[in-house]
């Protein structure tokens, strides 16, 4: 997978100096069978920026996501078990342009976690009439 996004930033302001820059990702995904019912996907993507004034916008941040989870019940019920973010490399600090200038956000959240958590299939078959 991928993605490239040119950004051409100019202001009338005098103070202003003008951006011409991208933000690009890529990255895999992949989905593997394992024994017992098991079944692992996984994805790991590269999101990266270039061109800005401050090295601190210019950055690479790889991320790197899996689940495992096995059905139970003949389907009915999934167990799943995620871990987001395994390699700790995202921040809670975001940093955009907008017409005003360069804005900086601080953002209260989990960067990285492992979750478990169950999934019921609630579908019943039709009684033809």
């Amino acid at each position: 997978m991928g993605a490239l996004t040119w950004r051409n930033i100019d202001s009338k302001r005098v103070d202003f100096s003008r951006i011409s820059a991208f933000d690009y990702k890529y990255g895999l995904n992949a989905i593997l069978q394992l024994p017992w019912k098991l079944q692992l996907g996984t994805d790991l993507t590269v999101y990266g920026r270039r061109g800005y004034e401050g090295s601190t916008m210019n950055t690479d941040d790889v991320v790197w996501n899996a689940r495992l989870s096995r059905p139970f019940m003949k389907g009915k019920i999934t167990c799943m078990l995620d871990a987001f973010d395994i390699l700790g490399d995202l921040s809670n600090i975001t940093s955009a342009i907008n017409a005003q200038g360069r804005t900086e956000t601080w953002t209260n959240t989990l960067l990285r976690y492992v979750m478990f958590h169950v999934a019921w299939n609630m579908t019943t078959k039709r009684i033809k009439n």
